[in-house]
């Protein structure tokens, strides 16, 4: 059996060393050509995402350039713009099917359905992780805004414009979603970009609704110029701080709901074994006693 496992593993490294000869003219240099400003440990898994990506592009131009626009928004979203491309999305998908189907074959010997299945719950995972990570994006940007507001808020007291106050975010806020998206506003903005426009595209990168109707209610502001925008930052600026100490309280009512679970789990079987175990143990030695005697 052990042979065998080792021959599948040859015949599998052989096949892959084919197919990568194979195609290497046509798909590997596009895949490599440009720069992964992904981490160290995940600069592969971006680069072998692209590769997938290239390949469905040439298989399905179409299908792949129907979708591009929202790939590059949910890129966005989740804060890897600077690291995947719009065809990488996709590719994830497709490498991570094809990585459970081929681990089911290798490993079970599955069948044509149980390789299908296994490819299928791959794609889902990729599409899960893909999701995660903007759902944590999104979130720690909701957390962390209303002190981005409150920033500007004081900027604008001591007397600077909007543009400077939102330089004084992008320095001196910690490092997040909420610091980069502002340097993006106004990297944007110094290449021209009218400073509404640029706004208007941060909202649409943002899922909460408040963060959209705060960005809503800055950029009328600006259009209409005069002292109305330090009012609508400060009213903005209270209802954000609000809304968070709302959704504080409504985490910590949800927080006995949740230990129900866990508490009917782990906690009440230990409370169990510690309380009867050792009344159990004693009862069986005292009826041992008994039938001894």
């Amino acid at each position: 059996m052990t042979t065998f496992w080792i021959g599948v593993a040859m015949l599998s490294a052989g096949l892959g060393v084919l197919v990568y000869r194979v195609t290497k003219r046509l798909l590997l240099p596009q895949a490599m050509g440009r720069r992964f400003n992904a981490g160290a440990a995940a600069r592969p898994l971006v680069r072998v995402c692209h590769f997938c990506g290239v390949a469905l592009c040439r298989l399905a131009p179409r299908w792949m350039e129907g979708r591009r626009e929202r790939d590059v928004l949910f890129l966005e979203k989740a804060g890897l713009d600077d690291a995947m491309e719009s065809m990488d999305v996709p590719g994830g998908v497709l490498a991570g099917g094809a990585a459970a189907g081929l681990a089911a074959v290798m490993l079970y010997g599955t069948g044509i359905a149980g390789t299908l299945g296994a490819a299928c719950g791959g794609g889902l995972v990729a599409v899960w992780l893909l999701a995660r990570q903007r759902r944590q994006r999104q979130d720690e940007l909701v957390r962390q805004f209303p002190t981005a507001v409150d920033v500007i808020c004081v900027g604008i007291g001591g007397g600077l414009d909007f543009g400077q106050a939102m330089m004084e975010v992008a320095r001196n806020m910690e490092a997040g979603p909420v610091q980069r998206e502002f340097e993006r506003i106004l990297r944007e903005v110094s290449l021209g970009m009218a400073r509404a426009a640029a706004l208007r595209r941060f909202a649409a990168r943002v899922d909460a609704s408040e963060i959209r109707a705060f960005v809503t209610s800055l950029v009328q502001s600006i259009e209409v110029g005069g002292s109305g925008l330090r009012e609508t930052l400060r009213v903005q600026s209270e209802q954000m701080r609000f809304n968070r100490l709302v959704r504080a309280e409504e985490a910590a009512n949800k927080a006995p709901s949740k230990m129900v679970i866990p508490m009917i789990l782990f906690i009440v079987p230990c409370i169990f074994l510690v309380v009867f175990v050792p009344l159990g143990m004693q009862v069986v030695e005292t009826f041992r006693g008994m039938s001894g005697k």
